[in-house]
């Protein structure tokens, strides 16, 4: 989708470009404090097309957030070079890296268009993932301190994603998602260890959103889109060098060391 760009989210455009091509990351004095939602995605859109993200023209993989069970849902398109399996050996960044996610992704089982973005049921959606899969967020940030970022910024920014490592998969059945366990592991001490802890209550709950939201921007899904779809644990600190594992009862783990 071609959005004409407002001066402020132009000079965004810049800098974030800018720092991805550098290494030097956009100290946060002078950005913008807020930003339109037209302005959000135009942002993503356009550090897409310069930066020649994806290679069929269209992003593979999407992270998809919301922060409860009735906040707005938002969604970043992501590089295909960020996309690794694990176990992954992850590049080393020179720009910040906050940290870690754990999460579940869930692989789409067949294109979809304008059609089923108009009240598509429960049974729909699930019936429209084909699998799902442990997946590790590699938290990277543009930005010299992403704490000191308005929230529409960092959306703008891919709310500070850097890589996807997913991991085990299995085919998509519905789970008892408030009683499901996940554990994190950083250089074999656990961090983390919740039960239905993801922000939304399930990670089906923002797919009928995305849905819209990606024929809005890109016409739609296709077969074997993975989606990101919310954080169990927070982002978590880890440092370069770094080995990372996230399990997942039932459905697997994924694996994952930091570049230094």
């Amino acid at each position: 989708m071609t959005t004409q760009l407002s001066d402020r989210a132009a000079s965004l455009v810049e800098k974030l470009i800018q720092a991805r091509r550098t290494g030097v990351a956009v100290e946060p004095a002078g950005l913008p404090k807020l930003l339109t939602t037209e302005e959000v995605y135009g942002v993503q859109d356009a550090c897409a097309a310069r930066g020649g993200w994806f290679a069929g023209g269209r992003p593979r993989a999407w992270k998809l957030g919301v922060p409860d069970a009735t906040g707005e849902a938002s969604a970043a398109p992501l590089p295909d070079s960020g996309l690794i399996n694990s176990p992954a050996q992850v590049a080393a960044s020179v720009l910040p890296r906050p940290g870690v996610e754990a999460e579940v992704a869930l692989i789409i089982g067949r294109d979809l268009g304008s059609a089923d973005a108009v009240g598509p049921t429960r049974a729909d959606l699930e019936a429209i993932v084909e699998s799902m899969c442990v997946s590790i967020e590699i938290i990277d940030s543009r930005f010299a301190d992403h704490t000191q970022v308005a929230a529409p910024v960092k959306l703008a920014d891919l709310q500070t994603h850097g890589g996807l490592v997913c991991g085990s998969r299995v085919p998509f059945r519905p789970l008892d998602w408030k009683a499901q366990r996940c554990v994190l592991v950083i250089n074999g001490e656990t961090r983390s260890d919740t039960r239905g802890t993801h922000p939304a209550g399930e990670p089906l709950a923002a797919l009928r959103w995305l849905i819209a939201h990606a024929v809005t921007r890109y016409g739609g899904l296709r077969r074997g889109d993975v989606i990101t779809t919310g954080a169990w644990c927070g982002i978590v600190p880890a440092a370069p060098g770094s080995r990372v594992e996230v399990y997942f009862d039932g459905i697997g783990e994924a694996r994952a060391v930091l570049g230094k």
